[in-house]
C-alpha cells in the first residue's frame, strides 16, 4: 500500500503554500511528532491516540514533505463526515 495516492500528491504539489487539512497515521506513539510537525509550521488539530493518527493543518509543501518521512505510515485527506438521514 502506497503512503499517499497519486491524487493526493498532485494536489499538494498544486497548493504551494494554501493550507490543507490531512490525516497521518504514525509509527508508534503520534505524540512524540507534534514537535516535528510544529517545526515545519504544520499545527496538530487533534490526535486519535488509538490508532495512531493525527488531524493536521499546514501549508500545502510543508505537509509534502511528509511523504519521505519514515515515522510516517499513511497520509490522506482530512474530508467532512456525512450521516445518511432517514
Amino acid at each position: 500500500m502506497a503512503k499517499v495516492t497519486a491524487e493526493l500528491l498532485e494536489k499538494l504539489q498544486a497548493r504551494g503554500d494554501a493550507q490543507v487539512h490531512l490525516i497521518v497515521r504514525t509509527t508508534g506513539d503520534s505524540s512524540q511528532y507534534v514537535a516535528l510537525l510544529a517545526e515545519r509550521g504544520i499545527e496538530v488539530r487533534q490526535r486519535f491516540r488509538l490508532t495512531r493518527r493525527l488531524a493536521i493543518q499546514g501549508p500545502a509543501i510543508a505537509c509534502l514533505s511528509l511523504v519521505d518521512e519514515p515515522w510516517i505510515e499513511v497520509l490522506e485527506e482530512d474530508r467532512p463526515v456525512h450521516t445518511w438521514e432517514g
